[in-house]
């Protein structure tokens, strides 16, 4: 689609890895030779993930008590570049309100802690977030939401660029085909080949 040489070397962070989506991009990323940051929920899915990659990746859990860790993580990282940041926590289920509040608090507060890091790497940025998921509550209010981050976050990145891609989500039935096209649409916002897209911009992404 594109050339990969543009990663090698990259400082990157994937959140939300126990998604297919989450767990492709990263073992794509440290294939092309990006120095990966895994962020997740589960530490055993992190585990897995870190074996698949040989060791080859770093990995970060969010789980109960997430708020100290990034306030740590906001402190260690301080101006440091970060290239790329693709956050997937979106696109886990939520069953309650309160867990869609919760998962919307903890990606706003992710790009918050690396927003210094991202501008001083030029960073390029994409939230994933489902374009329609049956059961979950309110999930127009809930697309909203995130387009709104994504708006706020496309300026205080600046000059690194943060967008936006819909997902129609294909739950536990993500073919090898849909996982590269999909990851493909995400590595082409994390590629000088999408200059012409604006910053805060969201876009769509269907199987």
């Amino acid at each position: 689609m594109f050339s990969v040489s543009r990663f090698k070397g990259q400082t990157v962070f994937v959140a939300g890895v126990e998604h297919p989506l989450g767990a492709s991009l990263t073992r794509r990323l440290v294939g092309f030779g990006a120095n990966v940051v895994a962020l997740g929920e589960e530490e055993e899915a992190l585990w897995r993930l870190a074996q698949r990659c040989n060791g080859s990746v770093e990995t970060l859990g969010l789980g109960r008590g997430w708020r100290d860790v990034l306030r740590i993580l906001q402190d260690c990282w301080a101006d440091e570049p970060v290239h790329l940041f693709v956050d997937l926590f979106p696109m886990a289920e939520a069953t309650s309100m309160a867990e869609t509040r919760d998962v919307f608090s903890r990606s706003a507060a992710l790009a918050a802690a690396l927003v210094h890091g991202m501008r001083a790497g030029e960073a390029r940025a994409v939230l994933c977030f489902p374009a329609a998921q049956g059961g979950t509550p309110n999930r127009g209010t809930r697309a909203a939401s995130y387009a709104g981050m994504v708006g706020h976050f496309g300026k205080e990145c600046a000059p690194g660029r943060f967008h936006g891609l819909k997902i129609e989500d294909a739950g536990n039935n993500w073919s090898d085909a849909a996982l590269v096209s999909a990851g493909d649409a995400v590595l082409m916002l994390c590629h000088p080949i999408s200059r012409g897209v604006k910053s805060g911009t969201v876009l769509n992404w269907a199987p």
